[in-house]
């Protein structure tokens, strides 16, 4: 997918950016931008995205595994990498008081929630600045991709824009009313960019892998932004990565984003610099988007591959393979090939008798897979009267696949 930038003469933005998830990054042209429907409007040439609005560090720790993270605690409101606003769910899961099901790429897990049915339900308040802009923000993504953005009735779950004091958003569907907050400072790419955390987006250098793109420089990030450079795994939100680093993403940081001394805080690994943009999706925005609201279909299939058992004299001993085959269609009846590589999670558990444990792992999926095996399985068991006296079993499986249908058979 090749896209070209319209030719708009635009200053040099230095702007935050965008999961993701979660988390997943996408191969593809990434550093140019889509040409459909660009908004004209150019972006305020403040620092980041939420640099301007004061607050006090506070440190959280997991309960689960001791690890300590740092937010920033501004009145009621807990935010990460600048302009992301925290539920109170995700706070406890920060908090290890929950887990995540297992998510992806630079945007979420399950501790973002994606919107039912590709449909946003938003209300612009009266007192929003520049409505304009923010209609511009919401053509641009209908335009790029198939989101559909419908005014406010009586739905329960929607989006208000409101007026802020900087530019911030929720991490997916909170549930309920939600904010995306602007100030007349946060121009059409700006409120973009705040829709993509709302959908679920992270910022694009909170990859976990950012180590082979880009270094982090932190003697040149302010003290009190230094926890917006922190990475999905760094936070405990679960996560995977797509493809190749997106410097084209209109998620991602420009090279002095949060200085504190004019150096760059971000720069490629040959050390030089580079710009944010905040004119429009990149290609590998919308392959993000993609990935989340309109992923293919999988079928899993229990595959045996022995079976000794004899339950007469109390053994019980045999193996399996998981096949996962992708499908276009929920009837499950056109196959699918990947377009780029993913990274998924699989579950992995062992047990004896002395108890068990397990936890996910990473499988990469390269372009062109239409099934892949997880595996091998295997259970075996001895009996003695109905007392179990040896028993050793490893399992490992698909784990919960971001938007993906899992359909057993």
């Amino acid at each position: 997918m090749k896209m070209t930038v319209k030719n708009h003469a635009v200053p040099r933005v230095r702007l935050a950016t965008m999961l993701a998830a979660l988390f997943f990054t996408i191969a593809c042209t990434k550093e140019q931008v889509n040409e459909q429907q660009t908004p004209e409007k150019k972006d305020c040439h403040c620092n980041a995205e939420g640099a301007n609005r004061p607050g006090e560090l506070v440190t959280l720790t997991n309960q689960q595994t001791g690890k300590q993270i740092t937010l920033k605690k501004a009145g009621e409101d807990y935010i990460m990498g600048g302009d992301m606003l925290l539920t109170p769910e995700q706070l406890t899961i920060l908090k290890g008081g929950q887990k995540p099901e297992p998510g992806g790429r630079t945007f979420r897990g399950e501790f973002a929630r994606l919107w039912p049915n590709r449909t946003v339900f938003y209300t612009i308040n009266a007192n929003a600045p520049d409505p304009w802009s923010i209609q511009d923000a919401i053509d641009h993504w209908e335009a790029n991709t198939n989101i559909t953005f419908v005014q406010r009735t009586n739905q329960a779950n929607y989006i208000e824009f409101v007026d802020g004091t900087t530019c911030e958003s929720y991490v997916g569907m909170k549930g309920g009313r939600q904010e995306i907050r602007l100030s007349w400072l946060c121009g059409t790419g700006n409120i973009i960019h705040e829709i993509g955390h709302a959908l679920g987006f992270f910022h694009e250098q909170m990859r976990d892998d950012r180590g082979n793109w880009i270094n982090v420089h932190t003697a040149n990030i302010a003290p009190n932004a230094m926890i917006n450079f922190q990475t999905y795994s760094q936070l405990g939100i679960p996560g995977a990565e797509i493809g190749t680093f997106d410097f084209g993403s209109i998620m991602m940081y420009d090279s002095w984003d949060f200085s504190i001394n004019n150096q760059p805080t971000i720069t490629r690994l040959d050390g030089s610099t580079f710009n944010s943009q905040r004119i429009g999706l990149s290609a590998g925005d919308i392959e993000t988007y993609n990935y989340l609201y309109n992923p293919p279909y999988m079928r899993v299939t229990y595959e045996e591959t022995y079976n000794n058992s004899d339950p007469l004299s109390g053994v019980y001993d045999y193996g399996w393979n998981y096949r996962i085959r992708f499908y276009q269609d929920a009837a499950l009846t056109i196959p699918y090939t990947l377009q780029y590589p993913i990274v998924m999670l699989q579950y992995a558990w062992q047990e004896d008798l002395n108890g068990s444990t397990g936890g996910t792992g990473k499988v990469v999926l390269p372009a062109g897979t239409s099934q892949f095996v997880l595996g091998p399985s295997y259970y075996t068991e001895q009996n003695d009267f109905g007392n179990v006296i040896y028993k050793s079993s490893y399992r490992i499986g698909p784990a919960t696949f971001p938007g993906y249908i899992i359909v057993n058979n």
